[in-house]
């Protein structure tokens, strides 16, 4: 598995979306989906953490997660087709 550990903050970076994004990062890097033990130890965060995390993803619809407890991404972030 790929390690999706953030870079060293620097003082301009908000680190909830650095967790935020490395998070999506995990889960993208992940095409048969991924687990929320697995996403915890991936982007180095407590699996609470990861889970409100995730959670607030899946509910502004950015991941979602099936009936094996698997995330995936959604197609919210796929950039549409312009109309022809």
């Amino acid at each position: 598995m790929t390690s999706h550990l953030a870079p060293a903050r620097s003082p301009e970076q908000i680190q909830t979306l650095v967790r935020a994004f490395s998070i999506l990062e995990a889960i993208a890097g992940s095409p048969g989906g991924i687990n929320l033990a697995d996403i915890s130890r991936s982007v180095g965060l407590h699996k609470s953490t990861a889970f409100r995390m995730v959670r607030t993803l899946a509910t502004l619809g950015y991941v979602r997660s099936d009936e094996r407890k698997l995330y995936h991404m959604s197609d919210r972030l796929r950039p549409s087709r312009e109309p022809d």
